[in-house]
């Protein structure tokens, strides 16, 4: 992951793709249509001047839902090739598009697909097929639109965040450590630690953490949280948008067990799932002082807790 993610977000300006704005000013102006395999989720449809543009299926879209936060960026957008009934020229096609642009990809294969990833950051571009060599088995929605079978699929995740202005700089060294844990693990998949609860900011170089450290920290003045989940990365997370918090504890029996605890974002749009954010994982003989801490935390904030325990069958 040498490359940064402004060196991507300059070859997605160079695109002309609108990673900054709104879904609601984006959906405005922007043809959409229904997805065809998730009831009333539709896509919208952005042209861009991205070097695959010659040989996409249709332009690069961003699925709306409706829990949608319209008033946020989207958080990842998606296109795919299909030129050749062939899933590895599919590939080699995506890839030719893009090296000469974005450098060379790594190979990140699982066992059932072969896929290329562009890091930049936290964030990148990964180009994905499914041969089905590898996939032998029947699969319904083949059937009804056969080039799935082999089309590349592309999933780009810009990750972007503002600077964090001087204030809120000030606000975040004012706030007071609720959880510590030193055992975040560096993303697997472009975006995978990326929170869709709260606005992300760009921490200063004097307030990025160790690799791996994660914070939970409470503005006592206003009740906002700020969440670093990822080491230059901040979440502020305003008060008004927390509904509720939930803590889960397994307790040791066929599997080790553990704890977990999760803040629940207040929904964009009423009757809508609120986006969830699970800010720490811990051993079983941590899970009972992890519980207390989500209490003392919904006891300041005034909101409901909801904790579950079971055994860890």
């Amino acid at each position: 992951m040498a490359n940064g993610p402004e060196k991507l977000w300059q070859h997605l300006e160079a695109w002309g793709l609108p990673f900054r704005e709104s879904q609601a000013a984006l959906s405005a102006r922007s043809p959409r249509r229904a997805d065809p395999w998730l009831a009333g989720v539709e896509l919208c449809l952005v042209s861009t001047r991205s070097p695959l543009e010659p040989v996409l299926t249709e332009p690069w879209s961003f699925s709306l839902r409706p829990d949608t936060a319209l008033d946020v960026p989207p958080w990842e957008w998606e296109a795919a090739v299909r030129r050749f009934e062939d899933a590895q020229r599919n590939l080699a096609v995506a890839i030719e598009c893009l090296a000469p642009v974005l450098g060379t990809p790594v190979d990140s294969s699982a066992s059932n697909t072969r896929e290329w990833t562009w890091w930049f950051g936290h964030g990148g571009l990964v180009a994905r097929v499914f041969p089905p060599e590898l996939n032998p088995g029947p699969n319904s929605r083949y059937e009804v639109d056969p080039g799935l079978r082999t089309e590349c699929r592309l999933r780009l995740v810009p990750c972007w965040a503002q600077d964090l202005t001087a204030d809120e700089s000030r606000r975040l060294r004012a706030s007071h450590c609720l959880w510590h844990d030193s055992r975040g693990r560096p993303n697997r998949w472009p975006g995978e630690l990326w929170s869709a609860l709260g606005q992300p900011r760009q921490l200063r170089n004097d307030l990025v953490r160790p690799a791996g450290v994660r914070e939970l920290r409470l503005e006592e003045e206003t009740g906002d949280l700020w969440w670093i989940g990822l080491p230059d990365l901040a979440w502020v997370i305003a008060r008004s948008g927390i509904e509720s918090l939930e803590h889960m504890e397994l307790w040791p029996a066929k599997g080790p067990g553990g704890g977990w605890l999760t803040i629940v974002g207040t929904p964009a749009r009423p009757g809508g799932q609120g986006p969830r954010l699970q800010i720490a994982e811990v051993p079983a003989a941590e899970s009972q002082a992890q519980r207390e801490a989500a209490r003392v935390l919904a006891d300041t904030l005034k909101l409901p807790l909801r904790t579950e325990a079971e055994y860890d069958c």
